[in-house]
């Protein structure tokens, strides 16, 4: 899912108060093996980290948190095809791939944060993301990109 479940704040995790409503910030700790460990109510959890990219934390329930790097496949407000961001890099669509591929920073983003876009030879651009779901980034003359997969094709 694209639903993001909170974030990590130092050695907190904040939930997402629209998925968990009320629950207060649980803390994080390293244990032996180095694997992570929160309890939530009376369950304990342990975690292994995945280094990446996108770096990935897969708990002892089966769940996994993918830290959002962008990545995965954007179309615009016509859902046409904009392109795959992949560890901060844009391909274009193959209908644009004479275009350099552009830079994203920064990586990972944070909600709501501002993200620039670098690309040869062109004015850099600016956007607002927002995780969703579905995630989006809305640019500075008003262009809406939508995530439709977090999945790279191919």
């Amino acid at each position: 899912s694209d639903t993001p479940v909170g974030i990590i704040d130092g050695v907190h995790v904040c939930w997402n108060q629209a998925l968990f409503s009320g629950h207060e910030h649980t803390e994080l700790c390293i244990v032996p093996e180095g694997k992570l460990s929160m309890e939530v109510g009376a369950v304990a959890y342990t975690a292994t980290c995945a280094l990446g990219p996108p770096a990935r934390i897969i708990w002892s329930d089966g769940a996994t948190w993918v830290r959002d790097e962008l990545q995965g496949i954007w179309v615009n407000e016509a859902d046409a095809p904009v392109g795959t961001i992949e560890g901060g890099l844009l391909l274009w669509e193959p209908s644009e791939r004479s275009r350099a591929a552009a830079t994203l920073r920064p990586i990972p983003v944070l909600p709501h944060c501002m993200v620039s876009l670098s690309c040869p030879g062109e004015h850099q651009r600016q956007a607002t993301f927002h995780p969703g779901p579905p995630a989006q980034l809305v640019w500075e003359d008003g262009q809406t990109w939508t995530r439709i997969s977090l999945e790279a094709i191919g």
